[in-house]
């Protein structure tokens, strides 16, 4: 964990000084510059993100994250792209130009999407194409170009990366309604828009309710039939 003081220090195998809680950003704890195997190496990758979440959280006085607002992780994550993989002049690694994640290596991007949505599950975090690209620096249009083919001659795996993200969010949008720690209407609203569970003929369709029952009372008992599929698995 970070030490809380006038510099953040954060230790992962070796210590990293931060000035002023920032990422000195081209030198590795141990005083050696940062290489092209650094980040190609997953685990180096999730111990720099790990220590900046310490970080971030020294600097804006917070206790748990997993507390917090969805917009407060979301400012965490542009924090993490910040210290851990934008490029500068003196550390780019690549031919990418907002990221030191080489994501011609599909495996490893894919290990990072990975990391990315266990975050978001122990912070209890809604996951989405938009704030995996704000914390790695990939375009969204890169994202959604690998997935419907539009670039040719790549890898099959590049279009798993959107499917992943697309299946995922609806995975962690329909936790968090069982979960009751979210406002459940919120919730349910953006899983109709985006997903269309309250549209006739969908699987997962709202049965007819009387109109007396609140928008709240229709998101709880729906939340409650959830779970109640989960406990009959």
């Amino acid at each position: 964990m970070a030490v809380i003081g006038e510099s953040c220090i954060l230790t992962f195998g070796s210590s990293r000084a931060y000035n002023r809680g920032k990422f000195t950003g081209d030198y590795s704890g141990m005083g050696n510059k940062i290489t092209i195997e650094d980040y190609n190496d997953i685990e180096y990758i999730k111990n720099r993100i790990d220590s900046a979440i310490d970080c971030f959280c020294d600097d804006y006085n917070i206790q748990d994250l997993k507390n917090e607002t969805q917009n407060v992780f979301n400012g965490c994550l542009r924090y993490i792209y910040d210290n851990v993989f934008k490029p500068n002049k003196r550390n780019k690694l690549n031919d990418k130009v907002n990221s030191l994640l080489d994501y011609n290596n599909i495996e490893l991007l894919i290990d990072v999407l990975n990391y990315y949505i266990y975050l978001c599950d122990i912070y209890s975090k809604a996951i989405s194409v938009s704030s995996f690209c704000t914390m790695v620096g990939i375009d969204k249009t890169v994202i959604y170009d690998w997935y419907n083919g539009s670039v040719r001659n790549l890898n099959p795996l590049y279009s798993h990366v959107f499917k992943i993200l697309d299946d995922e969010r609806e995975r962690s949008l329909s936790d968090l309604l069982i979960s009751g720690k979210r406002q459940p209407i919120g919730l349910l609203a953006v899983l109709n828009r985006e997903k269309n569970w309250n549209l006739p003929g969908s699987t997962k369709e709202v049965k007819h309710v009387a109109s007396s029952e609140t928008p709240e009372q229709i998101a709880e008992r729906y939340r409650a039939k959830l779970a109640d599929g989960l406990s009959d698995n």
